[in-house]
């Protein structure tokens, strides 16, 4: 997205290190957290740019992206480590 800024955030802790997957999983949380918030505050920006390249209508792209459920609720947890286990990621790391 040309248009916005791009936000990088790195999750310091991450590999085979003793005690770091309590301080991984604050950090990934964190920014999960702080990345919502920034989308749901830049949401009509994001719409605009989205309905530039997709050529859909900017209500539309708003519509969708504001319909969306950014909750991160017990049932998307276990959703999401089941995916991750059927997956067989390495290093599976059960979320819910």
């Amino acid at each position: 997205m040309e248009a916005l800024d791009r936000k990088t955030v790195r999750i310091r802790g991450v590999g085979g290190h003793a005690g770091s997957e309590p301080r991984c999983r604050a950090a990934g949380h964190a920014a999960l957290v702080e990345s919502r918030a920034w989308g749901l505050a830049h949401l009509d920006e994001i719409a605009r740019e989205t309905a530039r390249v997709t050529q859909l209508p900017v209500a539309t792209c708003r519509e969708y992206l504001s319909g969306l459920d950014y909750a991160f609720t017990d049932t998307h947890r276990a959703a999401l480590s089941d995916f991750l286990r059927r997956a067989g990621v390495p290093q599976f790391l059960q979320v819910a």
